[in-house]
């Protein structure tokens, strides 16, 4: 991943739009609407990777399950996994 790139914009974007609200006491759950907001017409790939790690997140599925099949279908995208990651864990969580 590079600089400038619609993906790792999207993604930096996002886990700015993860810490802060998590700072002001707002639940995971509600992160959800407006990062997706923030980033959808940023990239296309990065929007259907956050909607497919929500609904991950939302799943039955172990943690270490969820962060196997994220890897799985991102493995070239670090950066996107890393800030997919994070929010399905925080969700997790919660």
């Amino acid at each position: 991943m590079t600089h400038s790139h619609p993906i790792s914009d999207a993604a930096s974007i996002a886990g700015a739009y993860i810490v802060k609200p998590s700072l002001d006491g707002v639940e995971p759950r509600g992160m959800f609407k407006p990062i997706l907001n923030v980033t959808k017409k940023i990239s296309q790939e990065f929007t259907k990777a956050l909607k497919n790690s929500y609904k991950i997140a939302h799943s039955v599925i172990g943690a270490e399950d969820a962060l196997k099949k994220l890897g799985q279908d991102c493995m070239r995208m670090k950066l996107l996994l890393l800030h997919i990651s994070v929010f399905c864990i925080v969700l997790k969580t919660t």
